[in-house]
């Protein structure tokens, strides 16, 4: 079999199984490979093709991280799937995901809300007032999933929702104003939409941030910087980790990761230092 057939086979149920961002994901990094090595079959491909391919790209350590894991996640597929006997990239490492350090300080964002046009303003508030994540759950909510009685939603497809929990986003006053502004233009659908009245993508939403901190000479981050801020702030303020993690999705393990993020805040650590010597 050739790799495309292959490929095509997978794309298919990826559509069928995954999120549509990892849907996409797989169906563009697959592709820019099957571009690369053409009619090859699978038992013709080396390490060497891709190593070659990832040459030729401009991507950083994470998104090489994730063509690779595409990658073995397509031909492993093909093994358990009996389309194939076995693959020949058995000894490729899938690297690692570079960790996004960079978080916007409180007057960046500030200055950030105050370049983007309105749309877009409020997506990035809310990602403020929430630390949700931006697409997976910020993009996709629409009136009918607001609680205006407890003043949050659940949601029921959610990343953690095959572990067998809840999602519950807790609306501050400021975000209840703002779903109120929105709900009352779309009653019906999405409440955040994009210029083109559909919903955010990372590759939009991405744009329209780079954009911004460019033409105001902030140091880039990713919409994601938001959700860390947040969990990053609240650890400054002294809340635990298993609240933090109530309020954005996450486990409590998963947070005290963003311990390292406080390396940023240079006061916070000054007076943390001082109070661990009192």
């Amino acid at each position: 079999m050739s790799f495309r057939k292959l490929a095509d086979l997978f794309i298919d149920v990826s559509l069928r199984t995954k999120k549509l961002n990892t849907y996409r994901l797989h169906k563009y990094l697959l592709q820019s490979f099957c571009d690369h090595i053409g009619k090859r079959r699978v038992s013709d491909l080396k390490v060497l093709h891709v190593t070659e391919w990832l040459g030729k790209q401009k991507w950083n350590q994470s998104t090489a991280c994730s063509a690779r894991s595409a990658l073995l996640a397509c031909l492993n597929w093909g093994v358990n799937e009996g389309r194939i006997d076995r693959h020949p990239m058995t000894k490729l490492k899938r690297g690692t995901h570079k960790r996004r350090e960079r978080i916007f300080t409180i007057e960046e964002r500030e200055r950030i809300r105050k370049q983007v046009r309105p749309d877009f303003r409020d997506f990035l508030f809310a990602l403020e007032q929430t630390g949700t994540r931006p697409f997976s759950e910020r993009a996709t909510i629409t009136a009918s999933m607001v609680d205006w009685a407890t003043n949050t939603i659940t949601l029921k497809e959610h990343k953690n929702d095959g572990k067998g929990t809840s999602r519950t986003i807790y609306l501050t006053p400021a975000m209840v104003e703002l779903l109120k502004k929105l709900s009352e233009s779309n009653p019906i659908g999405l409440l955040f939409r994009n210029s083109r009245d559909g919903i955010w993508t990372s590759h939009d939403a991405t744009r329209r941030l780079h954009y911004a901190t460019d033409k105001l000479g902030i140091p880039r981050g990713s919409l994601y910087a938001y959700r860390h801020a947040m969990i990053n702030d609240s650890l400054a303020k002294g809340m635990t980790a298993d609240g933090i993690a109530e309020l954005v999705g996450n486990s409590a393990i998963t947070i005290a990761r963003h311990y390292s993020h406080l390396s940023q805040k240079r006061e916070a650590m000054l007076e943390a230092a001082k109070r661990a010597v009192a």
